[in-house]
């Protein structure tokens, strides 16, 4: 399905940082979708010392309009 990398949880910060800066080429943006408000706080966080842009949706129908408004460079998705 286009998948460049998937990780099982429990993930930790150190994979999570090496998995996703081997897909990082430049300024790039993420979306983080999960409905657990302390992992999406972690996960944005990993992302934003990383240096991404990152929005967030607690939700599959959040994420889709937000993937409409602007598509993003990586999805990391519960």
């Amino acid at each position: 399905l286009g998948a460049s990398a998937y990780l099982v949880k429990p993930v930790d910060r150190d994979t999570l940082a090496s998995t996703i800066g081997a897909l990082r080429k430049g300024r790039a943006s993420a979306l983080v979708v999960d409905d657990d408000p302390a992992t999406q706080e972690v996960l944005e966080r990993t992302l934003r010392s990383a240096g991404w842009e990152v929005r967030v949706a607690p939700n599959g129908q959040q994420a889709l309009s937000k993937m409409e408004e602007r598509p993003p460079d990586l999805i990391l998705l519960d």
